[in-house]
């Protein structure tokens, strides 16, 4: 059975990791754009939730890639795929046991997720 979009867009990175960049900015992977990247290099824990992990830019990458969405911020693995390389997100499905089901229960309406950072 051939694979539906949000299954093919889904990366597990913006629920599950963070990537602290030498700059001071933190990004959901080492090689996201600029417009998921946050400039709070040691956030409190009141700061990281609203902030950084519950960031708009973020919340709207988590939107995109579970209703099957290119977002712009992902166009070095949109890029490789479409060259005929293994991209960062197709790595990233090996290894984590989190799926485009298991983000649609666990992030609300407005792409907000709770759950914790895992690398």
């Amino acid at each position: 059975m051939a694979q539906s979009p949000q299954q093919t867009l889904f990366c597990p990175h913006p629920w599950i990791s963070l990537c602290a960049e030498t700059k001071g900015v933190l990004a959901p992977c080492s090689i996201s754009q600029d417009s998921t990247k946050e400039a709070l290099a040691f956030p409190s824990p009141e700061t990281y939730k609203s902030q950084i992990q519950n960031s708009p830019a973020l919340k709207q990458l988590r939107q995109d890639l579970l209703n099957g969405v290119k977002n712009p911020n992902c166009s070095i693995c949109w890029r490789a795929e479409e060259s005929g390389a293994t991209s960062m997100r197709q790595h990233a499905w090996r290894f984590s046991p989190h799926d485009a089901e298991w983000a649609r229960k666990v992030t609300q309406s407005d792409g907000s997720y709770d759950g914790p950072i895992e690398y």
